[in-house]
């Protein structure tokens, strides 16, 4: 008789875990269209965030080349004031600077999102172009108070 009962016991057991830990297939397909749903809000949500980062960074970008602009329509006033050959050096510079500033509008206004790899590289490489830009435009700035100066 107990022999017969360990076997018992360890069959009884492993019915009982077998059947409490099946799901119907109801039951999985109803999870599945859950998790479906959960996944497409958050997809759904991290396009909104992923626009609205476009958005703000855009702005920010527009705002950086506006406040580059007044600087540069400031130079052309302080180039109006120097000798001849300063002046036409310096406006060539400013021009130059300015179709700079030009390109970089357009690339702003004219960038689409596509993906987010895209976008990274996109604020990479803007980003280094505006940097080189600041560089220029305040050594232009420099250039001209210097001058100022003698």
């Amino acid at each position: 008789m107990k022999k017969m009962f360990l076997p018992l016991v360890v069959t009884l057991f492993t019915a009982g875990t077998i059947f409490t830990s099946c799901e119907s297939p109801a039951k999985k397909v109803e999870d599945a269209k859950d998790n479906l749903a959960v996944a497409e809000n958050n997809l759904e949500k991290a396009k909104l965030d992923s626009i609205a980062a476009h958005e703000r960074a855009k702005a920010e970008y527009q705002a950086r080349i506006t406040e580059n602009d007044k600087q540069l329509l400031d130079y052309k006033l302080k180039i109006s004031k120097e000798s001849k050959v300063q002046r036409e050096k310096d406006e060539e510079k400013l021009d130059k600077l300015q179709q700079r500033s030009d390109a970089m509008k357009a690339t702003v206004n004219n960038y689409e999102v596509a993906t987010l790899e895209s976008w990274d590289i996109f604020k990479a490489e803007f980003n280094r172009e505006r940097d080189a830009f600041n560089t220029e435009i305040a050594e232009l700035g420099k250039s001209l108070a210097d001058a100022g100066k003698k």
